[in-house]
């Protein structure tokens, strides 16, 4: 079976988030994750503990991984 999840980018960022009245937060720095998830894998993301761990485990790869 296919990974759930893929690293397919990983960079810092200053990000800033608009709000839908227009208006903008201060500027935040963080990480920006990329993961690609394959067709036959989307449905599984919320299916249960032991997906949502995987999916985790790979969002925690890329922060530790920069």
């Amino acid at each position: 079976m296919d990974d759930i999840a893929y690293i397919a980018g990983r960079r810092t960022s200053n990000y800033q988030q608009y709000r839908p009245d227009g208006s903008a937060t201060d500027f935040m720095d963080g990480v920006m994750i990329e993961l690609f998830i394959p067709d036959t894998r989307s449905e599984d993301i919320d299916r249960n503990d032991a997906n949502r761990r995987e999916v985790t485990a790979k969002i925690k790869e890329a922060i530790d991984s920069l």
